[in-house]
């Protein structure tokens, strides 16, 4: 009788774990998977950071997200991929990265379009993304450009049509660049509760892409 029992516990244990099997190794690949997204998303976020011959420090507490994704705040301006995001628990702020190299028309485009030389000009990023509605571009003083490495730099709020993720539809830019090298970009996407904290968390961490010297 104890014998009937202990086999029909071991049949028993058989089926429940032949059911949850396949549950064990979907879970396994999406994990696995994602992992892997992530890993790739960071090796891409490094090579331009090391072709931009930039620094970054990931400020303590904040984690790396799967949230990285072309995205386009207005129809009438493409903005450029997001190339890595991160997040901290303690608010509903998501901060992404996107750098851009400069790159020098040739001749062609110069006679063609005198205007393409301009390559170190950021007022055509501003007027067509600033929203002025709700604040002026505010330069980024010398002392601070000094320490970013950078030549110029703006902090402004981006026009917003379409919620990033469907969630935040509010986004400040924190822009630096460096003249004929590269244009870093740390876009801080919160919603209607972080408002008041939002300049804040900027304050804490907007250093945290550097040009090296």
């Amino acid at each position: 009788m104890q014998l009937q029992k202990f086999r029909i516990t071991i049949i028993n244990t058989f089926l429940m774990l032949k059911k949850f099997t396949p549950l064990f190794f979907l879970f396994f690949f999406f994990s696995t998977f994602g992992n892997a997204q992530k890993k790739s998303l960071d090796k891409t976020f490094k090579y331009f950071l090391e072709e931009g011959q930039l620094t970054f420090s990931q400020p303590e507490n904040y984690c790396g997200l799967d949230s990285v994704q072309n995205y386009d705040p207005s129809p009438k301006y493409l903005q450029s991929l997001l190339l890595y995001s991160i997040k901290n628990k303690k608010n509903d702020i998501i901060i992404a990265f996107s750098l851009i190299k400069i790159r020098k028309p040739n001749e062609l485009l110069k006679k063609l379009f005198p205007k393409s030389q301009e390559v170190n000009d950021l007022m055509p990023y501003l007027i067509t993304e600033a929203d002025s509605s709700v604040s002026i571009p505010i330069k980024i003083d010398t002392t601070n450009l000094k320490r970013l490495n950078a030549d110029n730099g703006y902090i402004y709020n981006m026009k917003i049509l379409y919620p990033y993720l469907e969630k935040y539809p509010y986004c400040k830019k924190v822009l630096i660049h460096k003249n004929d090298v590269y244009r870093a970009e740390v876009l801080y996407f919160y919603n209607k509760k972080e408002i008041d904290n939002v300049e804040d968390i900027i304050q804490k961490t907007w250093g945290m892409l550097e040009f090296k010297n």
